[in-house]
């Protein structure tokens, strides 16, 4: 595609779209315990490859939180005024976030709880008071943050996508004084200053380094810098040339993935090699016809199948998962029903007008900060 463009909505879409599959094959695949009772056909691949590769796609953590840096860098670089403005921007963010969990949590909870009384056990082992609190905090989305029981272990990111939204402001404020170069520095050497060593795979701190990854590629427009770099003045050898390079980046990155561990190197893992392969795919992926169809309809949809489809491929129906046998059947009609489910869920969110309530929230809970503030002046 000709000419300068930056990451558009629908780009955003297509490259959730991306993760989605890729979070599919890495929950299904990422190690052999998570199939070893089943038979598994992976041909014409061996098992080792998809399990390598099903670990690689730990990149769609990164390509989230990427998303989510570029997005909400945008929206808020304007509303840094002063701390009021932050403060309703930062609570209306959260507001439309978590609400869309919430909605999903409510009926997970009650469904659940109908067909195997999952929510008291997964809450309840230590007393029922203490199950309330957990039960609270789940529903908050914040049960990774403080390490209580979840009736789900990958809604763990939803405590991620919360602590980044409240980073976002600092982020900003803290680039304005010290530069994105000393905050990156600062990511990278602080655990190991600390000797805490590595973080682990479901640590927001690994993905923060992301997150920053996409402010700054937002900030400094890179995406449309890419769209009108020439390496020579011939139109299409440059096309060739340019191709060729992201190319062989994008190999390289994936095969020192494969030949590296997290722990020795995470900022590879979490950072560079998810942005190279966010880079690939902008520039010669997402404007292909009918797939840039397909992946914005599964990125539209992408929140409600990362919150449901685990119930299906682990907690309730692991047997019925695997059953289908060959690889690509099982992550195919894992995505489809998770997808199938999420589409209801939007029907039931605009048949009872969900948005516009949440819409509305927001809006009231916004003019209340406004009100507190004159009333503080008042006084």
């Amino acid at each position: 595609m000709e000419g300068r463009r930056a990451l558009t909505k629908t780009d955003s879409l297509c490259l959730k779209g991306i993760a989605i599959i890729l979070m599919i094959f890495h929950h299904c695949f990422l190690d052999q315990t998570r199939f070893e009772k089943y038979t598994v056909i992976f041909s014409p691949f061996s098992e080792n490859f998809i399990v390598s590769i099903s670990y690689y796609f730990k990149i769609c953590v990164s390509i989230f939180a990427f998303i989510s840096g570029y997005g909400l860098y945008l929206s808020a670089k304007d509303h840094l005024q002063n701390r009021r403005e932050i403060t309703k921007w930062t609570i209306s963010r959260l507001v439309k976030t978590i609400s869309g969990f919430q909605f999903v949590y409510i009926l997970v909870f009650i469904i659940s709880w109908v067909y195997a009384d999952f929510p008291r056990k997964t809450y309840c082992a230590n007393g029922n008071i203490r199950g309330g609190v957990y039960a609270f905090l789940d529903f908050l989305g914040l049960s990774s943050l403080f390490k209580t029981p979840t009736l789900n272990a990958t809604w763990w990111y939803m405590g991620a996508a919360i602590l980044f939204i409240v980073l976002i402001p600092s982020l900003i404020k803290l680039r304005e004084k010290i530069g994105y170069f000393n905050i990156i520095i600062f990511i990278v050497f602080i655990p190991r200053i600390l000797n805490v060593g590595y973080l682990g795979s479901i640590n927001p701190y690994g993905f923060i380094l992301a997150l920053l990854l996409g402010m700054i590629f937002a900030e400094y427009k890179f995406f449309e810098r890419f769209d009108t770099y020439d390496l020579v003045k011939n139109k299409y050898l440059n096309s060739i040339l340019i191709f060729l390079f992201w190319l062989v980046i994008f190999i390289m990155s994936v095969v020192i993935c494969d030949r590296t561990e997290r722990y020795q190197i995470w900022e590879l893992h979490y950072a560079i090699a998810p942005v190279v392969a966010i880079c690939f795919c902008k520039k010669y992926i997402l404007d292909i016809p009918v797939i840039r169809q397909i992946l914005s309809f599964l990125g539209k949809y992408s929140m409600d199948i990362f919150l449901t489809h685990t119930f299906i491929r682990y907690t309730f129906f692991q047997d019925f998962t695997y059953s289908f046998k060959f690889f690509w059947l099982i992550a195919l009609v894992l995505l489809t029903i998770s997808l199938g489910i999420s589409v209801v869920l939007g029907f039931i969110k605009k048949w009872i007008q969900f948005d516009r309530l949440i819409f509305w929230l927001s809006t009231k809970v916004t003019n209340c900060i406004d009100k507190l503030r004159i009333m503080s002046i008042d006084d």
